[in-house]
């Protein structure tokens, strides 16, 4: 068993990713402080840190090496509105930030925790493309919508979660457009992309361990899944210039 974790919210959003509940963590902080390792987020401090894991799949630090965080770089790009913006203490996010994007079903808000590799600075409100990806605080169900398999029709939910002890809550239900099998090459565990028929195939990350341990199915296409998901986005570009 590895050490102790700082936070326990980060072991279901680890696990998402593929660090299981025996990952060495230490293992894992040591190899993001090695001389040459990516920095994110400016000048942040030494730790603020990433390593990739394959896929635009990354693991981030935070600025004192202690905690680590889900991140992924190339999910769906949404047109929408920054309306608000806030700094962000939680985790190696610097910002918490509100969009408002476009659904089939009409406008949609995201609350979201919010990070640009790109260094750029954000502008309080604005135009903006984003990336949203999703990780699971917890799945609540994974399987066949009202009993009926392959069932792609259904109200799909994307709403913010109020009350939570972490920001960018999502609470999420949607089918399971395709699923895709990762590893994890720094714990050697597999782990699955889950793209969602949601803001045009929203990409979600779930633990194989919870889904195992409270006797829910792995996620397959056609299936529907639903939980809570902490939403991350990583800003791409904000400003007027970008279409109505």
């Amino acid at each position: 068993m590895g050490p102790l974790r700082p936070d326990p919210l980060m072991e279901p959003l680890l696990e998402t990713i593929g660090f299981g509940p025996d990952t060495d963590l230490e293992r894992v902080r040591a190899a993001l402080r090695r001389p040459g390792g990516a920095v994110f987020g400016g000048d942040r401090g030494p730790f603020a840190r990433r390593a990739a894991l394959g896929a635009g799949v990354e693991v981030l630090s935070t600025y004192d090496g202690i905690g680590l965080w889900p991140a992924y770089r190339r999910g769906q790009r949404l047109l929408g509105k920054l309306v608000d913006l806030a700094a962000e203490p939680w985790g190696p996010f610097p910002l918490r930030a509100s969009f408002e994007v476009r659904a089939a079903d009409g406008p949609r808000r995201l609350d979201a925790l919010a990070w640009s590799a790109r260094r750029e600075s954000w502008s309080a409100v604005g135009r903006a493309v984003v990336t949203p990806s999703a990780f699971a605080l917890d799945v609540a169900h994974c399987g066949p919508l009202g009993g009926r398999r392959g069932a792609a029709r259904g109200v799909r939910w994307f709403e913010p979660e109020a009350g939570t002890d972490l920001p960018g809550t999502t609470f999420v239900a949607a089918p399971v457009r395709r699923v895709t099998t990762l590893s994890n090459p720094l714990s050697g565990a597999g782990f699955e992309l889950v793209e969602l028929d949601v803001l045009g195939g929203l990409s979600v990350f779930v633990s194989p361990w919870q889904l195992e341990h409270d006797g829910h199915a792995r996620p397959a296409p056609g299936e529907w899944l639903a939980g809570s998901f902490v939403l991350v986005v990583e800003r791409l570009r904000v400003g007027a210039s970008i279409g109505e």
